[in-house]
C-alpha cells in the first residue's frame, strides 16, 4: 500500500491503533 508507506516514511510508526499485526488492524477496520 503505497499510501501507507508514505504516511510511514512520513510520521513514522505512531502506535494509536491497537493491533499487534497488519492482520488485526484489517479485522478491526
Amino acid at each position: 500500500m503505497a499510501v501507507f508507506d508514505l504516511l510511514l516514511q512520513r510520521y513514522g510508526a505512531l502506535h494509536w491503533w491497537p493491533a499487534d499485526t497488519p492482520f488485526e488492524v484489517c479485522v478491526g477496520a
